[in-house]
């Protein structure tokens, strides 16, 4: 997986990534917006502080099925502004339900356009 490694920038070329990522457009979880995600982790910009490195921690993910909770552990994190932060997490342990509503966020997510207006009609209907 993807975050195996040191972020962009740091070890490009020792990469490890098992999975492929898919960009994500108007995606969030409890922890802020999804930049990427594959089928073993997700990359995302956070305003809150991360937990520490190596920490478990469960996450929820707005799907266009409704929220999905998971368990990821933080494999790290980097200062992107005064405030942001992104966080590489690696799921832990997802239960066949919750994997599969990823999946089908991830294949979505390969027409951000459609899959942003989607979960906008979501979260109004909520």
């Amino acid at each position: 997986m993807w975050y195996n490694v040191k972020p962009e920038g740091e070890g490009a070329n020792n990469n490890q990534r098992k999975h492929g990522r898919v960009r994500c457009q108007g995606i969030y979880c409890s922890f802020g917006e999804i930049l990427d995600m594959s089928a073993s982790g997700m990359r995302v910009l956070s305003a809150i502080r991360p937990p520490p490195v190596d920490q478990i921690v469960t996450v929820t993910i707005q799907t266009l099925e409704g929220p999905v909770a998971v368990e990821a552990r933080v494999i790290w994190s980097r200062k992107t502004s005064f405030f942001k932060r992104e966080i590489g997490m690696r799921f832990v342990d997802l239960l066949p339900s919750a994997a599969s509503a990823l999946s089908r966020v991830g294949s979505a997510s390969a027409h951000n356009e459609s899959v942003r207006q989607d979960v906008e009609k979501f979260r109004r209907s909520s």
